[in-house]
């Protein structure tokens, strides 16, 4: 569920995920990020020693 403030007067950006999907399951680290239309903006394959810098 997301939560918008009341005092937030403008879209959310289309260019920057607001929700990120990361499956943990295999090998490589799967990162699925959409925005606030639902739309696909990353999708990218990691691997372990890449994961912390991909979200700093």
């Amino acid at each position: 569920m997301m939560r918008v403030s009341s005092t937030h007067q403008q879209e959310p950006s289309t260019e920057h995920p607001i929700r990120i999907g990361l499956d943990t399951s295999k090998r490589l680290f799967q990162v699925h990020g959409v925005d606030a239309r639902e739309r696909v903006v990353r999708r990218r394959q990691l691997k372990r020693d890449q994961l912390l810098g991909f979200f700093a």
